[in-house]
Formats: C-alpha cells, structure tokens, sequence
C-alpha cells in the first residue's frame, strides 16, 4: 500500500508510520547550507527516535 506521495509503501503489519519530513512550497525561500544540514539533521535524530534507535 502506498502512503506517501514520494513513493514511500508499507504492509498491511505495520501499526503505524510517521512521516518525519517536512513539506516546504519549492522556490520560496533560499535556504543556506548551513540551515539545510540543520535540517537534515534534524530529519535524521527525528527518524532515529521513531525507529528507538540510541
């Protein structure tokens, strides 16, 4: 089953998923590298606590 317009898909097992990531209007805003590594990162220790990863 599909469950994300990126093309992400589960079975029927799984409980429940969270997306971590954020969806942002492209074009708008001009992110620096500094503040899109922040991000990532952020994406990152967000996906690590939603899988109990330490």
């Amino acid at each position: 089953m599909q469950v994300c317009v990126n093309g992400m898909t589960i079975t029927k097992d799984v409980q429940r998923a969270v997306h971590v990531g954020s969806r942002v209007a492209d074009g708008l805003i001009r992110w620096s590298d500094d503040a899109r590594e922040k991000e990532i990162a952020l994406i990152r220790a967000r996906t690590k606590d939603a899988l109990g990863c330490r």
